[in-house]
């Protein structure tokens, strides 16, 4: 069974680079355009192995999701960030 990566950015060019790469190299890709649907997606696939997220997003930043997600798991997180 593939590594289930998901990968959250708010610009959707972004999203399609990286998850083509992953899932190009095996991965099994989830995408979220948004720190809300980030979080919506982390609960209904509860096998995620690794998440890729953005910081700087409208809404919910990234690092509100990390703190969200801290609270209930450890998944793996890499940030990804323009600062």
């Amino acid at each position: 069974m593939a590594a289930k990566i998901l990968v959250v950015d708010d610009e959707l060019r972004i999203r399609k680079i990286i998850g083509d790469f992953l899932r190009n190299d095996g991965y099994a890709v989830i995408e979220a355009k948004d720190g809300f649907h980030a979080l919506d997606s982390f609960h209904e696939h509860k096998d995620i192995d690794l998440i890729i997220l953005d910081v700087m997003m409208p809404g919910k930043t990234g690092w509100e999701v990390c703190e969200q997600i801290r609270n209930i798991s450890n998944t793996p997180i890499i940030f990804m960030t323009a600062l």
